[in-house]
């Protein structure tokens, strides 16, 4: 049976909640899954094939589409260099999760206007990412916010180092090992260049950090 799919940028406040205590029990647990995820069982490795249907020269970000709640989610940016996940509060009410399910967090984020940015709360949803059986599946803390964004949502280091990604934004396109081999995430390059459009014609690009640093 086909998905139900969400068609439609950050950095702030750690991944697994503002208080110590929450950030302590996150890294440990970042800690073991990472170690007990996957095993490695032959070389990830980019090839001319993998460029097949990239245009070049090109500047585009690298965007896939996954599988968050039993949902493919279009348009999710990769932010190898963001501290946290982020989920737009619409893609939640197209899943179909009340809002009374997140844990509020007191920590606002900033844009880069230095407006904050609210913060609906956070919660923890299961994610697929690869095609089966080549795929890797684990349950992922994503930071929830009311705002209009070009992206419905963005993976940063607390999922990617989890799995052991590789990405290639040359060819637009991230690899990593699974239990049944390597498996490969990417997303049509259009899809990339409509939601730069989008950035754009005026909506919000980056949060560059939480409110006081």
């Amino acid at each position: 049976m086909a998905l139900p799919k969400i068609n439609m940028i950050l950095r702030g406040t750690f991944a697994g909640g503002d208080s110590n205590n929450r950030k302590s029990k996150y890294r440990k647990k970042v800690l073991t899954t990472t170690r007990s995820l996957v095993q490695w069982h032959e070389p990830i490795i980019f090839t001319h094939i993998d460029e097949e249907k990239v245009v070049f020269p090109h500047k585009d970000a690298l965007i896939i589409s996954t599988i968050i709640y039993n949902h493919r989610v279009h348009q999710v940016f990769i932010d190898d260099d963001g501290t946290v996940n982020i989920l737009f509060a619409e893609v939640m009410v197209q899943i179909g999760i009340p809002f009374s399910k997140l844990t509020p967090i007191k920590t606002p984020l900033i844009d880069i206007e230095g407006s904050g940015v609210l913060v609906k709360g956070v919660l923890e949803f299961p994610i697929i990412l690869g095609t089966p059986p080549k795929c890797v599946s684990l349950r992922q803390s994503f930071m929830v916010i009311d705002m209009a964004l070009a992206y419905n949502a963005i993976l940063g280091i607390p999922f990617l180092d989890q799995i052991n990604v590789i990405i290639n934004t040359r060819y637009l396109t991230l690899k990593l090992p699974t239990q049944k081999g390597v498996a490969t995430a990417r997303e049509d390059q259009t899809i990339s260049k409509q939601c730069a459009s989008t950035c754009l014609k005026g909506k919000k690009i980056l949060i560059l950090g939480q409110k006081g640093s």
